[in-house]
């Protein structure tokens, strides 16, 4: 992935959110910034990806997706945090 001259190298591949074992099929994200934007790009070899829930606060875990958690500071006991998924099914917490 490329930016404006910045380029963002591929990360490890992704393991067992649980278990820390390595996964099956490779997945693995870049990611790069500038003073507007977070670009973020996947390679997933999941061959049967799949987004149903569209609602806001759905529990798109429960689809075989991708996701995007980004966590907030924590303060004073409050971390605000949402989460994308492929449909933009939006979580915020």
């Amino acid at each position: 992935m490329k930016l404006s001259g910045k380029i963002a190298f591929r990360s490890n591949r992704f393991t067992d959110i649980i278990s820390g074992a390595a996964t099956c099929l490779d997945t693995r994200a870049a990611v790069l910034w500038d003073d507007q934007y977070l670009y973020v790009g996947y390679w997933i070899e999941e061959p049967f990806v799949t987004a149903t829930h569209t609602q806001r606060d759905a529990l798109i875990y429960q689809d075989n997706d991708v996701e995007l958690f980004i966590a907030g500071r924590i303060i004073k006991s409050f971390c605000p945090h949402f989460l994308l998924g492929l449909i933009c099914g939006l979580a915020n917490r």
